[in-house]
């Protein structure tokens, strides 16, 4: 996978949430499953735009670890966090997990 395994991982991610917010519950989408498809799009944008240098190896982590805590902050603040809100959140924590465990050929 090379220079993209980081970023790779990051979309997978991304099309998980999407597809949970799409496909799992109720019939229609609601803004906050919107807001989460949001964030993980963004965090896709800071994997990718993140520095890929043994200078800065954490910083593409801690982006995806940043936007797994909007999400968690995004549901506390919709309805207070609930039990289906940790599919979500889990997923997004997982992801940054692996965008830390995952190494880029450049790094």
């Amino acid at each position: 996978m090379g220079q993209y395994t980081k970023m790779i991982v990051a979309v997978a991610f991304a099309a998980l949430q999407a597809g949970i917010a799409a496909f799992g519950g109720d019939a229609h989408m609601d803004p906050v499953e919107w807001v989460n498809i949001a964030i993980a799009g963004a965090t896709v944008l800071g994997v990718y735009y993140g520095p890929n240098s043994p200078a800065a190896p954490y910083t593409k982590a801690v982006f995806a670890g940043l936007m797994a805590a909007l999400m968690a902050a995004v549901a506390v603040a919709d309805n207070g966090f609930q039990s289906e809100d940790l599919k979500t959140v889990g997923i997004a924590a997982f992801n940054a997990v692996l965008v830390f465990l995952f190494p880029n050929s450049g790094q």
